[in-house]
């Protein structure tokens, strides 16, 4: 996804010189935090101390609008991708294909899946894997924010490109040995010292960001790391894996979106948590100086 998140914001904006219409962004955001007692990936909602959000942008030209959305839970797949984009392809007047939707995938989040949930409906489970009702009440007040956000949308006049190392957070799961079979297994919770100790392995290290400009006016950037963000869980609070992401998205412009894939993060443990979120966020404003 790294790959054409870039090519699609490139193609758009670098287009622009013939457009008669000018580039603009527009940012939503909107408050995803699941209600007490309702399931998450592994346990039901004791008390929502840290809010998950549901935070965006809508690009606009002589082109479609593009939508492009990352949500603080462990994921939306088949019918939750599908309504989801529908929702917001009509609020911002754009075909579902020009709208993007990530998850972060923390563990201790929410999930949304309406085509597995209507194969349970019929078994008289539907909702146990999660709460249908409270999904689509975040997508219809997301797609009312789409709307919002085009209303206030700015002209873009130039972009950032930038990147910045992320250092002893991700890591290849499998370790091989000399015959080229499995030697070791990095887990969730790896405590034994040697396998933690060996190389990272084929990993792409880099945090990448692109940021959005109107003359000397930064007006938004996206962020984005591949790595498996699953750091601790099972404490029935909703959390933010990189905690750090969220006061810096929260106190400073331009507002920050991160954009996390699925590939394996190296070793966390509870005591480590803080110490591997400290690492990420050192990397942005490398990344932030670069572009």
């Amino acid at each position: 996804m790294k790959t054409s998140l870039l090519a699609i914001v490139l193609t758009v904006v670098c287009s622009h010189s013939k457009a008669a219409e000018p580039i603009q962004v527009g940012v939503f955001d909107v408050d995803a935090s699941p209600p007490v007692g309702s399931p998450m990936a592994y346990d039901p909602v004791k008390a929502v101390t840290t809010p998950l959000r549901c935070t965006g942008i809508v690009i606009t030209g002589d082109q479609k609008p593009i939508v492009m959305c990352a949500v603080d839970w462990i994921g939306i797949g088949n019918g939750g991708q599908t309504i989801f984009k529908e929702r917001l392809a009509t609020a911002a007047d754009t075909d579902p294909d020009r709208v993007a939707v990530h998850t972060l995938h923390q563990h201790d989040a929410p999930r949304c899946d309406f085509s597995a949930d209507h194969l349970l409906v019929e078994h008289e489970l539907s909702g146990v894997g999660f709460d249908p009702g409270f999904s689509r009440d975040v997508i219809s007040r997301t797609a009312t924010a789409v709307g919002q956000a085009i209303e206030n949308a700015q002209t873009v006049t130039h972009i950032g490109v930038g990147q910045g190392t992320v250092e002893m957070v991700a890591s290849n799961r499998r370790i091989l040995g000399d015959d080229g079979k499995v030697l070791h297994t990095r887990f969730t919770a790896t405590r034994d010292p040697e396998i933690r100790a060996f190389p990272a392995g084929t990993i792409d290290p880099q945090l990448k960001l692109i940021s959005f400009w109107n003359g000397d006016k930064a007006l938004v950037a996206i962020t984005w790391y591949a790595t498996h963000p699953q750091s601790y869980y099972r404490t029935g609070w909703p959390i933010l894996t990189f905690q750090e992401w969220r006061e810096m998205r929260d106190s400073q412009k331009p507002v920050c979106l991160i954009f996390i894939s699925t590939v394996r993060v190296e070793t966390l443990v509870p005591a480590n948590g803080m110490m591997e979120r400290k690492r990420i966020a050192r990397s942005w404003p490398i990344a932030w100086q670069t572009g």
